[in-house]
C-alpha cells in the first residue's frame, strides 16, 4: 500500500526541523536602520494595466562603472539626470564575493548596469535616447513592466489536489521526498510566511541574526532573515497578494501535518523574494534584482511565475543568464493570453518554459476564468494549471488557474531531481524533465509526436523523472577482475581523446553570450545584443563589399573542438536568421558547415536563403563524421561574397549545440589503469540524445 494519501485522511504530524524557528518571524514595525540596500528600489508600480514599459525607470549600461564620487558634476550623465529628474543607482549590488562569480559578474558587464529612477512619470523612451547620446553610456532602454501569470482564484473551499496523481507524485515520493539542503526561490508577490502549511518550509538566512539592524552575513541586505522585498526595499517579503503564497504552496506546502494541502516537494526550503506589488505587477529591474539576490544567497531553483512582453535584454536577461551560468535551474511560466506571443523570462533560452494543462491533459484553453495557456517555439513542457488548490493570504486556501500554477510544479520537480542526483547540471535537469515527460496525451491536433509548440515535450511525470535521475546518480559499476600475467603496454596513438559517457555538448558558448570559444573573422562579425532569445552571432555583408582576397569571408565565426574517441550519435543544431536588404545578390552565400583539420568541408548544411525569420536546423552527423573520431573538427558559420556586389546581406546565428552521445568514463574523472581479466566488462547502453533526429541525412525543424 502506498504510504501517501489525501491530506484530509492523514493523521501523522511531522516534527519540524529544529534548525528552523518553531514560530514565524515577527515583522518589524518599520524598515531596519543602517544600510538597507534599497538598490534601484522604487515606488509601487503606477503604470495602467497593459503598460509595457515603466513610466519612471530607465536601464543604463555605462562604458565604465561610476567611482565612489558618483556622477561627475558637469558630465553628460549629470545633464540627462537634470533634464529628466532621474538618479542613477547600481542595478546589481553588491558584487559577488567568490572569485569565479566575480569574474563572471565583471565579464557580463553587470558592474556597469544602473537604474535611472525618476520620482514622477517621465517619457522613458526619450530619456533612454538621451542617455544613449552620452559618451559615457554604452546602451540604455526603458525598464519594462510585467505581471504574475495566474488568473483570479475561485471560491476558497477545499477541493481535491487532482494535479498530484496526474503527474504521478506518489510514485515520485517512493523515490524521494526532497532535501532540506535545497532552496527554491519564490520570485513573486511574497509569501505569507505565517501560514500553517508554509511556516516550517520557509528559508531562513543562516548567516543573519534577526532584527539587530546589522548586515551580519555581509551580503548587502540588513536583517534579510527570510528573504527580501524589492518592491518596498525592506526585509519583510510578506505577501500582499495571494499569487506568491499560492505558488509557494504548490512547490512545498507542508505534507503529513494533518491540515490543508500538499506541495510536490516535501523538504526543500522556500526563499521569499518579493518583486511584484499588491496588484501582482512589477518592473523588470526589480525582477532582475530578485534573481541576483536569490542566486547569490544559495537558491538552486528559481521559480518565476510572471512575465512581460518586452524582451528587456539589459536588466532581466543579464540577471537570468548570470543565474544560469552560476548553475541555477530557472523555471518560468508561458503566460495566459492563449497566443504564441513570447513573454519573458520564459522566452529566454536559459529558462525552462512551462505551459498549463487541464484535468484531461489538454492545453488549458480556456482556463476557468478565460484566457488560455500560451504556446510557441520556446516551450519546454506543460504541467497542470487549471483550478489548482493551494495556500493563500491570512492562513487561507483557494483555487488558482494559470501557467503560474503549472511552473511551480516543474520547479518542485527540479528540486526533487537535484535531491536524487545533486551532481546534475541545470541543463541536465532540463533534459531529464523533457525526456521523461508524457507525450501524446493532449488535445488531438496539438499534441503531436515528439516536441510540438503547444505541449513542448509533453506533460511532466514526476515518477519517471526521478527514476531517470536515480539512474544518472548511480556510480559506475566496479568490475570484478582476476589477476593474470602482465601484457606489454602498446604505444599510445598520437591523439588520445577522452571517451564520453551518455550525452554531452563540447561546443562552448553556443548561446553567444560573448566571444568565449569563438573566433570571429572579417570586418562585420560581432556578438549582437539582439538574438532569438538574447544575444547572437551577427555576420554581415554590405552593398559594395567585394571578394576578400584570401578566404572570401567578409564575416565568419568558427569554433574548433576534438571529437570523442567513440560515439553512437552526433547532432548539430542551431537557429539561423538569413536576410537580404536593398536587393538580393546571387553571389552572396550563407554558410553553415563542419570542417576537418585541413579546413575541407565535411558537412554543408543547406540554409533557407533570405528566410526573414528564425529557423531551427538539426543535422544528424553520425554517419558523416564516423571516420573523424578523435580528430579536430570546426563548426563554421559565414556570410560570403563569391563575386560581384549587390545589396546588403546578413545572418544571425543563435543557440548552437553539437550533441555527442557515446559510452565511456566521464571526461572529468581520471581513467583507471585497467587490469586484464577473463571476465568481460559489462557494456552499458548510453542514453539517447535528448533531441529526436532522423535515421539518416538531414532533419530540419522549422518553427
Amino acid at each position: 500500500m502506498r504510504r501517501y494519501a489525501w491530506l484530509i485522511l492523514v493523521l501523522l504530524v511531522l516534527t519540524p526541523a529544529t534548525a528552523y524557528p518553531q514560530t514565524p518571524p515577527t515583522p518589524p514595525s518599520a524598515a531596519p536602520t543602517g544600510m538597507t540596500a534599497q538598490v534601484g528600489a522604487g515606488p509601487t508600480i503606477t503604470e495602467p494595466p497593459g503598460a509595457q514599459v515603466s513610466a519612471r525607470r530607465v536601464v543604463v549600461k555605462l562604458r565604465a562603472p561610476l567611482d565612489a564620487k558618483g556622477v561627475a558634476v558637469g558630465s553628460s550623465l549629470a545633464s540627462v539626470n537634470r533634464q529628466f529628474g532621474t538618479q542613477l543607482t547600481p542595478l546589481f549590488y553588491p558584487a559577488p564575493r567568490g572569485p569565479q562569480a566575480l569574474k563572471l559578474f565583471l565579464s557580463m558587464g553587470m558592474d556597469r548596469l544602473y537604474v535611472a529612477t525618476a520620482t514622477s512619470d517621465i517619457d522613458t523612451q526619450a530619456a533612454a535616447r538621451a542617455f544613449k547620446l552620452s559618451a559615457e553610456v554604452e546602451d540604455a532602454e526603458p525598464d519594462a513592466v510585467g505581471e504574475g501569470g495566474g488568473g483570479p482564484p475561485n471560491d476558497p473551499y477545499y477541493g481535491s489536489l487532482w494535479q498530484l496523481p496526474k503527474i504521478n507524485a506518489l510514485g515520485a515520493w517512493d523515490i524521494s521526498t526532497g532535501s532540506p539542503n535545497l532552496v527554491v526561490a519564490i520570485i513573486d508577490t511574497g509569501l505569507w510566511g505565517w501560514h500553517p502549511d508554509l511556516r516550517y518550509r520557509v528559508w531562513y538566512n543562516p548567516g543573519e541574526i534577526p532584527d539587530n539592524d546589522i548586515d551580519d552575513d555581509g551580503n548587502g541586505y540588513v536583517d534579510d532573515n527570510w528573504g527580501w522585498d524589492f518592491v518596498n526595499g525592506d526585509n519583510v517579503p510578506q505577501g500582499d497578494h495571494w499569487h506568491g503564497s499560492h505558488v509557494g504552496g504548490i512547490v512545498g506546502a507542508e505534507v503529513n501535518n494533518g491540515i490543508g494541502v500538499a506541495g510536490l516537494d516535501q523538504r526543500a526550503r522556500l526563499m521569499a523574494v518579493k518583486v511584484l506589488d499588491s496588484q501582482n505587477r512589477g518592473n523588470y529591474t526589480t525582477w532582475a534584482q530578485g534573481v541576483y539576490y536569490a542566486v547569490e544567497n544559495g537558491a538552486q531553483v528559481l521559480n518565476m511565475s510572471l512575465g512581460g512582453s518586452v524582451e528587456g535584454h539589459l536588466a532581466l536577461q543579464t540577471a537570468i543568464d548570470y543565474a544560469h551560468s552560476r548553475g541555477a535551474v530557472i523555471v518560468a511560466c508561458m503566460m495566459n493570453e492563449n497566443s504564441s506571443t513570447p513573454f519573458y523570462p520564459a522566452a529566454y533560452a536559459s529558462t525552462i518554459a512551462v505551459g498549463a494543462t487541464d484535468r484531461n491533459d489538454y492545453r488549458a484553453s480556456p482556463f476557468d476564468w478565460g484566457g488560455g495557456s500560451n504556446y510557441g517555439s520556446h516551450i519546454d513542457v506543460v504541467a497542470p494549471g487549471n483550478l489548482i488548490y493551494s495556500t493563500g493570504l491570512n492562513d487561507s486556501y483557494l483555487y488558482g488557474s494559470g501557467t503560474s500554477m503549472a511552473a511551480p510544479q516543474v520547479s518542485a520537480l527540479a528540486a526533487l531531481i537535484l535531491a536524487v542526483a545533486p551532481n546534475l547540471s541545470n541543463e541536465e535537469v532540463r533534459q531529464v524533465i523533457r525526456q521523461t515527460a508524457r507525450d501524446g496525451v493532449g488535445r488531438p491536433g496539438e499534441d503531436l509526436p515528439g516536441w510540438d509548440p503547444y505541449m513542448g515535450y509533453g506533460r511532466i511525470d514526476a515518477a519517471r523523472a526521478l527514476a531517470r535521475a536515480h539512474e544518472l546518480a548511480l556510480p559506475a559499476p566496479t568490475p570484478t577482475v582476476t589477476p593474470r600475467p602482465p601484457t606489454p603496454t602498446p604505444t599510445p596513438p598520437a591523439v588520445t581523446p577522452t571517451p564520453i559517457a551518455g550525452c554531452a555538448s563540447p561546443l562552448v558558448n553556443g548561446g553567444f553570450t560573448g566571444r568565449e570559444g569563438w573566433t570571429l573573422n572579417g570586418r562585420r562579425s560581432l556578438i549582437s545584443s539582439t538574438g532569438r532569445t538574447g544575444s547572437s552571432l551577427f555576420l554581415g555583408l554590405l552593398s559594395g563589399d567585394t571578394v576578400e582576397s584570401s578566404t572570401g569571408d567578409w564575416a565568419s565565426g568558427r569554433q574548433t573542438l576534438t571529437l570523442p574517441a567513440e560515439f553512437t550519435r552526433l547532432e548539430l543544431s542551431f537557429w539561423a536568421y538569413t536576410a537580404h536588404t536593398g536587393g538580393a545578390d546571387t553571389n552572396d552565400r550563407f554558410l553553415a558547415r563542419v570542417l576537418n583539420a585541413a579546413n575541407a568541408t565535411l558537412v554543408d548544411v543547406p540554409l533557407q536563403v533570405d528566410s526573414g525569420a528564425w529557423r531551427e536546423y538539426r543535422v544528424d552527423l553520425t554517419q558523416t563524421l564516423a571516420g573523424q573520431a578523435g580528430q579536430p573538427v570546426t563548426v563554421y558559420f559565414a556570410v560570403k561574397n563569391v563575386g560581384g556586389s549587390g545589396g546588403n546581406a546578413y545572418m544571425r546565428v543563435d543557440d548552437a549545440a553539437l550533441m555527442v552521445c557515446g559510452a565511456g568514463a566521464p571526461s572529468s574523472q581520471p581513467s583507471p589503469t585497467p587490469t586484464p581479466s577473463d571476465t568481460p566488462t559489462p557494456t552499458q547502453t548510453p542514453p539517447p540524445c535528448p533531441y529526436p533526429v532522423g535515421a539518416s541525412g538531414y532533419t530540419f525543424v522549422w518553427m
